[in-house]
C-alpha cells in the first residue's frame, strides 16, 4: 500500500522503490508487480508496464487481476483484440468480474458488434450500477450508440 500512497501524492519514483522493496522481500508474489504495472501504465510507460504485468502473470498466471491488467495497457497500445484476449481470460478465472465485463462490451462496440456488447455491457451494470453512467459518456459505444437496444440499457432497461 505504501508505494501506491506515495505515487498518489506524486512520489512516483519512492512509489515504484516500495514496490521493488516488496519484490526484494517476498519475489514470489504477483501483487507488486502487477500494482507497479498499473503506476507505469498511468505515467504512460507502456513497456515498462507490460514487462511487469508479465512479470506478474509468470508468478500467477491464474490470477485474473493480472490478466485484466494488462488488457486495459492492450488497449491503451490500441492491441484491441489482444486485449479482448486477455479481459475474456480475466472472466474465464472470475466470472462476473464487473471490470473486465465492461471492457469487454467497449471492445465488440468499437467494432460496431451490438450483439455481442450489449450482454457484456449489461451484466457489468447489473453488478455495478457505475457502469451505466460511464457507458452513456464512453467514446467506445460510438459506433452504437443510437442503437434502440443500447439507449434502452442507457436508460435503465434491459435492451
Amino acid at each position: 500500500g505504501l508505494g501506491i500512497v506515495r505515487f498518489d501524492a506524486g512520489l512516483e519514483e519512492q512509489g515504484l522503490a516500495s514496490f521493488r522493496e516488496a519484490l526484494r522481500l517476498e519475489p514470489g508474489w504477483s501483487r507488486p508487480h502487477s500494482d507497479m504495472a498499473i503506476l507505469y501504465r498511468l505515467s504512460e510507460r507502456m513497456d515498462e508496464a507490460i514487462r511487469e504485468v508479465e512479470a506478474a502473470l509468470s508468478i500467477e498466471p491464474l490470477h485474473p487481476v493480472n490478466h485484466y491488467n494488462y488488457g486495459v495497457i492492450l488497449d491503451l497500445l490500441k492491441r484491441y483484440p489482444e486485449a479482448r484476449t486477455r479481459y475474456e481470460k480475466a472472466l474465464e478465472l472470475s466470472p462476473g468480474l464487473p471490470p473486465a465485463l465492461y471492457n469487454v462490451a467497449c471492445s465488440y462496440a468499437r467494432e460496431g458488434d451490438l450483439n455481442s456488447a450489449l450482454p457484456y455491457l449489461l451484466e457489468s451494470i447489473l453488478l455495478d450500477e457505475a457502469f451505466r453512467e460511464e457507458a452513456e459518456f464512453d467514446l467506445d459505444f460510438d459506433p452504437i450508440r443510437d442503437e434502440p437496444a443500447f439507449q434502452a440499457i442507457i436508460e435503465g432497461g434491459n435492451g
